[in-house]
């Protein structure tokens, strides 16, 4: 299990060095951040900041996905694969044009940059991700 998220937080400082990060303000993160000084040839990375989200309409923005990725792992987690795939067939219209919508939003996010994805998900539930995202396809 994870014992801190900060290790979340410093991941794409270091993987994205030519972009800057806007994260919102979590007090716990901000102290273990600045516990450490992440280097590039021997320089500190400066490239992230953290705001406060009711000022920021991005963060607010990345705030609505994380929490909508969030949900769907803690459905990952809590279903078998033939149960999600029993639910996807109960899917309305509107469900699966969102669903589809979010799909090509990850395509387009993975085209863009595979590093974009990180994930710490088994090979079991990482079919699941995929049987969600790619339901319509099949």
């Amino acid at each position: 299990m994870i014992n801190s998220l900060v290790d979340l937080y410093r991941r794409p400082v270091y993987t994205f060095i030519n972009s800057f990060h806007h994260f919102d303000q979590e007090a716990d993160i901000q102290i273990e951040m600045g516990k450490t000084t992440l280097t590039y040839h021997g320089k500190p990375l400066t490239n992230f900041d953290f705001s406060d989200s009711k000022a920021d309409v991005l963060t607010q923005m990345s705030d609505v996905i994380v929490g909508l990725l969030g949900q769907i792992s803690n459905f990952i987690n809590e279903h078998t694969l033939e149960e999600i795939e029993e639910q996807l067939e109960l899917l309305n219209a509107v469900q699966k044009e969102n669903l589809d919508l979010l799909r090509r939003l990850v395509e387009k996010s993975y085209k863009k940059n595979i590093a974009f994805f990180h994930f710490i998900e088994s090979v079991e539930n990482r079919k699941k991700w995929e049987k969600i995202i790619y339901h319509q396809l099949q």
